[in-house]
C-alpha cells in the first residue's frame, strides 16, 4: 500500500451565510462602512467610532464575520479556478487536473431563490493559495476513484471535500493569502 498526497490550489474563499433577526437587519441595513468595521475588525471595540455596537448582549450585535455562518460556513477553492495535483510518496506527480466535476451536483445550493424568506448576511474572504492538502492510501492510484464535493453559495461554487475510493480525505490545511473581503445583508421574500 502506498501513500499519496492530494492538493488543491488556486483561487477560493472562506464564506459564511447566516440568518439575521429583524432587529439586526433593520439596524445594519444602511450602515455598510460600520458593518464591515464591526465584522471584519473587532466587534468588541469602538474602532475609532466606526463600530456602533460593541456589547455582545445587545440584540443588534453580530460579531466576527466568520461566526455568522448559521446557515452555511465553508471554505475551499472555486470550482472554476483551481488546480489539483496528486503526488506519490517520492513526490512524483502522478495526476493533475484543472477541470473536475462534483459528484453531489451542487445539491447544496444557497441563493436568494433557494433560501427561506427572512433576513440574511453573506460574508466572505477571497483568497489565493493552497486550499486542500490530504493523504490517502492505495495499492495503485486510480483517478476514477477520486470524488469531489462542493457547495454553491450566492453564485460561487467551492470545492470543500474530497474522497478516494469512498473514503474521506482529511484536509490537513493549506496556506492562502487574502485578496479581498466583503459582506452584504439582504432580505429574501
Amino acid at each position: 500500500m502506498a501513500t499519496y498526497t492530494i492538493e488543491i490550489s488556486g483561487y477560493g474563499a472562506e464564506v459564511a451565510l447566516g440568518k439575521l433577526t429583524d432587529q439586526q437587519f433593520d439596524f445594519w441595513m444602511n450602515k455598510n462602512e460600520e458593518l464591515e468595521s464591526h465584522t471584519f475588525w473587532d466587534p468588541y471595540e469602538d474602532n475609532d467610532g466606526k463600530n456602533p455596537v460593541t456589547d455582545s448582549e445587545d440584540e443588534k450585535f453580530l460579531g466576527y464575520w466568520h461566526e455568522l455562518g448559521n446557515v452555511e460556513y465553508t471554505s475551499g477553492a472555486y470550482l472554476d479556478n483551481l488546480y489539483v495535483e496528486v503526488t506519490d510518496e517520492d513526490g512524483n506527480v502522478v495526476w493533475t487536473s484543472e477541470d473536475i466535476e462534483l459528484v453531489n451536483d451542487n445539491k447544496e445550493v444557497y441563493t436568494e431563490d433557494t433560501l427561506d424568506p427572512g433576513y440574511y448576511v453573506h460574508a466572505y474572504s477571497s483568497e489565493k493559495g493552497g486550499f486542500y492538502c490530504g493523504e490517502f492510501e492505495a495499492d495503485e492510484f486510480d483517478p476514477a476513484k477520486l470524488t469531489f464535493n462542493g457547495v454553491q453559495i450566492m453564485g460561487d461554487t467551492l470545492v470543500d471535500t474530497i474522497h478516494y475510493n469512498d473514503e474521506y480525505i482529511d484536509n490537513e490545511g493549506g496556506s492562502t493569502n487574502g485578496k479581498s473581503q466583503g459582506i452584504e445583508i439582504f432580505e429574501v421574500f
